[in-house]
């Protein structure tokens, strides 16, 4: 658009890495609440319900899911106008989704998850993911725009090409089967949000205004 480039500078949205984190007690009381035992494999997402989001990909990527011989379940946490065409999609491919709306125990929720999900079809810097990330919870994703920043295929995250329902039921079905894939991504998934703190995101910002003193 016409700046030069020695004049741009960029400033990534950071994660709040000490609020974020992996809490034990919350994720057995939410998987309580759920109504899921130990061996359940619980499925998340989190965003505005708004096309946006992908949750309808989502919902039909599932269908690849449904041959899996684990037991799953799947939430979505939000609120939009896109629920109710959500709801019935849900019920008509007779699908485990429960629609939790807003929540303000989000730590908990990403801990309560077995795998998190980021269907969007295009997206900034997705702070739901790194929030996910950081609380230790391995995940899939879309391969939007900012998500291509801290990607890593097959290290940190699974990805896969927007709008494809069938690729991310594949994989999140491979993430199922593979327990020992979660806590690899699980693992580098965290290093990975944390090199997206807010407290490297403030250092960025300072270090870039104190050129200007």
């Amino acid at each position: 658009i016409g700046y030069k480039e020695e004049k741009v500078y960029v400033v990534y949205n950071g994660v709040n890495t000490e609020k974020f984190v992996r809490d034990l007690a919350g994720r057995d009381k939410i998987r309580g609440e759920l109504g899921l035992g130990p061996g359940d494999i619980l499925i998340g997402g989190a965003g505005r319900l708004h096309r946006q989001k992908g949750f309808d990909c989502l919902i039909q990527g599932l269908a690849s899911v449904a041959s899996t011989t684990l037991p799953f379940k799947v939430i979505i946490v939000g609120e939009g106008k896109e629920q109710a065409n959500l709801e019935n999609l849900a019920q008509i491919k007779s699908l485990p989704v429960q629609f939790l709306g807003l929540r303000r125990d989000m730590p908990a929720i990403y801990s309560a998850m077995d795998i998190y999900v980021q269907s969007s079809r295009y997206e900034g810097m997705p702070n739901a993911l790194l929030e996910a990330m950081a609380c230790e919870t391995p995940a899939v994703t879309t391969a939007v725009d900012g998500v291509l920043d801290f990607a890593q295929e097959g290290e940190n995250l699974l990805m896969v090409s927007p709008n494809e329902p069938e690729a991310l039921g594949q994989a999140i079905k491979k993430l199922i089967e593979d327990p020992s894939l979660r806590e690899q991504l699980s693992k580098k998934g965290l290093k990975t949000a944390h090199q997206f703190s807010t407290k490297i995101m403030v250092q960025n910002l300072e270090n870039i205004l104190c050129q200007f003193r």
